[in-house]
């Protein structure tokens, strides 16, 4: 610690910060290789009903219509519902995966 002149002429201490910084931050979900990217909303039969988003991934949530089911079924990052991969949960969007295709629904759609 080094010493800074301070009023009166009395020596005052000084802390040095370091900060740390990661020079990679990757997503917590790797991306497949060779994936075909769709902007198609009814291609898997999935209807996002409505979504809460928040700035932490863990406290995102989405409301799914499965075809197959009469209830709605709430999801998170990283779920695996029936064979559907949660993967991003936006305000106005779900982006779900199955196998290697990806496709982004809409709320509503």
């Amino acid at each position: 610690m080094k010493a800074t002149p301070g009023l009166q002429g009395r020596a005052v201490p000084r802390t040095e910060v370091a900060v740390a910084v990661p020079k990679d931050v990757s997503p917590s979900l790797p991306e497949p290789e060779s994936v075909a990217v769709l902007e198609v909303s009814d291609r898997l039969d999935v209807v996002v009903v409505g979504t809460v988003w928040h700035p932490k991934p863990e406290r995102r949530s989405a409301q799914l219509k499965l075809d197959d089911r009469a209830d709605l079924v709430e999801a998170r990052e990283g779920d695996v519902i029936e064979g559907y991969l949660i993967r991003e949960i936006t305000p106005s969007s779900v982006v779900i995966s199955r196998g290697e295709v990806i496709v982004t629904h809409r709320v509503g759609r």
